[in-house]
């Protein structure tokens, strides 16, 4: 985003549909990828652009979530072995990165505790169905 700002691009990073501060859909069918764009040609419209360039990284889950463990990590995704569970792999006593602060953390946590993780993860599975 920095790089984008600093070649004097506009750069707009909207939540999706249920994340963070956005209210959930009330029927789950209305919170898919088509709902996505949608709502992203409504940013541009309301701000006024003639065109925009769309910058997606892969929504796979799996590689989201490894993704997210090694910018936090730098480090290999761990598999919990047979017979354990994948909290026994944490360790409460990990530092945070130094660019990611104890405020950071409480926004993000106070975000989750008013939308929850449920929508967020049935939305690439239950909108395709």
């Amino acid at each position: 985003m920095i790089a984008l700002v600093d070649a004097r691009f506009h750069a707009i990073t909207p939540d999706f549909r249920g994340y963070g501060l956005s209210d959930q859909p009330s029927e789950i069918e209305n919170g898919g990828f088509v709902d996505l764009v949608e709502d992203l040609l409504d940013f541009l419209d309301a701000f006024g652009a003639r065109k925009g360039f769309v910058i997606f990284l892969c929504f796979d889950d799996e590689v989201v979530v490894r993704n997210i463990y090694t910018l936090f990590s730098r480090s290999e995704l761990p598999m919990a072995e047979e017979g354990k569970e994948i909290m026994d792999l944490y360790n409460p006593s990990t530092p945070f990165p130094p660019w990611f602060i104890e405020d950071d953390l409480k926004t993000y946590s106070s975000l989750y505790e008013r939308s929850g993780f449920s929508f967020p993860l049935q939305v690439p599975y239950m909108a395709m169905t």
